[in-house]
């Protein structure tokens, strides 16, 4: 059952990953950020994400410690960094607020963690997907986790694009200023 369901989340990371580079290569194509909430993009990204995240609980769960990592860094290591960087993902999605961190032009956020890195919630988030697949210790899982942490860092990309039209030359001076991800400021 659990190749099953691996596989199944495969499915969903390719439809995602397929639509991602699709956004990213076609200027007329816009899957991230969704065109709008009623569409077809909107429901299908969150409908993939869901059943996604359904199958990483499934093989946590019934794949927990399938394969040896040892118990030092497990939950010494990757439990605490799972929850300290889950923690601060979720402080940024505050920060952001949800109609932002779910597609939609709500307002333009230039404070908290985002007067640091244009992305901390992508960031923080794709850390903790990967400690989370430590600590749970299952290939299949750390597999999922891995490929949903570099959907979570390319998702910028197309989203930049979106950014510019909707927020014009605040969006364009704020990136100048603050770097994709975390680092020194582009000023400093």
């Amino acid at each position: 059952m659990n190749e099953a369901i691996f596989i199944i989340g495969l499915t969903f990371h390719g439809f995602l990953l397929l639509m991602l580079v699709m956004s990213s290569k076609n200027e007329h194509f816009q899957f991230w950020p969704p065109p709008k909430k009623n569409s077809w993009q909107y429901h299908s990204l969150w409908w993939s994400i869901r059943f996604l995240v359904m199958c990483i609980g499934w093989l946590s769960y019934n794949d927990f410690s399938s394969i040896f990592v040892p118990y030092w860094i497990r939950f010494y290591i990757a439990f605490p960094l799972c929850l300290a960087t889950f923690f601060l993902g979720s402080i940024a999605g505050l920060q952001l607020g949800w109609r932002n961190t779910h597609g939609e032009a709500d307002c333009f956020v230039d404070t908290g963690f985002y007067k640091y890195s244009r992305n901390p919630q992508y960031v923080l988030f794709a850390v903790c997907f990967i400690f989370l697949g430590i600590w749970v210790a299952s290939a299949k899982a750390l597999g999922l986790l891995a490929l949903l942490s570099f959907w979570y860092l390319r998702a910028p990309f197309p989203e930049e694009k979106w950014l510019e039209q909707h927020y014009g030359e605040i969006y364009l001076d704020y990136k100048e200023k603050v770097p994709r991800y975390f680092g020194w400021s582009k000023n400093a």
